[in-house]
C-alpha cells in the first residue's frame, strides 16, 4: 500500500515536471482584485512572523473549492498571520450588516473601520462583556459615541456570580465575499496583543447552518440584555468624565449608584 501511494505521488510530480497543466483551483486573495486573481501556484509562500505583518503582497488564500462546490473555509493563526488585516478586509467588503460578540475590544483601527461602515449605512451591532468597560484602553465608549449600538452583558441579568462572563469572539457578516454570509470565530479578541503577540486562532466559514445557529444565539443574548448602552459625553464631574452607565437598573437604586461610581474614569 505504501509503495502504491509513493508511486502515485511520483507520477504526479513527473506530470508537473513534464509541463502538463495542474488542475485549476478557485480561490480568493484577501485584499486582491477578484477580476485579476493569480493562479494558486503564484501565491507566495508563508514568510516569517515578523515579515507577515508587513509584506502587503503576502495575503492568505481563501480555500473555495470543496468537492464540486465553492466554499469559504480558512483558518488563521496569530502572530504568524496578520489576522487583524484579514478582519479589516472583511469589514471593508461587507455590504449589509456586521454582528459582533467580543469579550475585549481595545483595537482602535478595528473600531474606526466599524464606525466608517456605520456611516456608509451598513448596520453594525456589538455585544461585549461588562469587564470590557473596565479596561482603560477599551474602545466601547468610542464606538457608542459614534452611533454604534453596543449591548453589554452583565452578571446581574442572569443572577450569576462575578465569573459569569460573555467570553465569545465571533463576527457574523451578512453579505460578504461572493455575496455570501460569513462566520468569523475563534480565540481572537480585538486587541493589539492578539494581533502581534498572542497565539490565537480564527476560522472563517460560509456554512449556512452554523451561521444560522450563531445568529440565533446573538438574538438570544440581545433579548437577555435588553437595550444598548448610552453614554453622556458632556457631563463633567470634578474634572472627570462620566462614561458608560448601567441603564438596566431603575433610577436611584443602589445598583445604579454603584454602576455610576464604577463608570467614572479619568479623562
Amino acid at each position: 500500500m505504501k509503495l502504491h501511494i509513493v508511486g502515485l505521488m511520483l507520477l504526479g510530480v513527473s506530470a508537473v515536471q513534464a509541463g502538463q497543466p495542474a488542475p485549476a483551483t478557485k480561490h480568493f486573495i484577501v485584499g486582491a482584485d477578484h477580476h485579476s486573481i493569480p493562479p494558486i501556484s503564484a501565491i507566495k509562500q508563508p514568510v516569517s512572523s515578523e515579515k507577515s505583518r508587513t509584506v502587503e503582497g503576502n495575503k492568505p488564500c481563501w480555500m473555495c473549492q470543496m468537492g464540486e462546490q465553492q466554499a469559504i473555509c480558512q483558518a488563521f493563526f496569530s502572530p504568524h498571520d496578520d489576522v487583524r488585516s484579514v478582519l479589516l478586509d472583511l469589514i471593508e467588503r461587507e455590504q449589509k450588516a456586521i454582528s459582533i460578540s467580543i469579550f475585549t475590544f481595545t483595537d482602535k483601527k478595528v473600531a474606526q473601520a466599524l464606525i466608517d461602515k456605520t456611516r456608509k449605512g451598513i448596520v453594525v451591532e456589538i455585544i461585549t462583556d461588562k469587564q470590557s468597560l473596565r479596561d482603560r484602553f477599551s474602545k466601547i465608549p468610542f464606538l457608542v459615541d459614534n452611533g454604534v449600538p453596543v449591548y453589554v452583558y452583565k452578571p446581574e441579568l442572569t443572577q450569576g456570580m462575578y465569573n459569569d462572563i460573555m467570553h465569545h469572539k465571533f463576527v457574523i457578516f451578512e453579505r460578504n465575499i461572493q455575496n455570501k454570509p460569513l462566520l468569523w470565530t475563534g480565540s481572537f479578541n480585538f486587541t493589539q496583543s492578539a494581533t502581534l503577540k498572542n497565539c490565537e486562532n480564527v476560522v472563517v466559514i460560509d456554512d449556512p447552518r452554523l451561521i444560522a445557529q450563531y445568529k440565533t444565539h446573538m438574538q438570544d443574548l440581545k433579548m437577555l440584555i435588553g437595550a444598548p448602552e448610552k453614554r453622556d459625553k458632556t457631563k463633567q464631574l470634578n474634572g472627570t468624565v462620566e462614561t458608560m452607565v448601567d441603564i438596566q437598573a431603575a433610577p436611584g437604586t443602589k445598583t445604579t449608584q454603584k454602576a455610576k461610581r464604577k463608570a467614572i474614569k479619568k479623562s
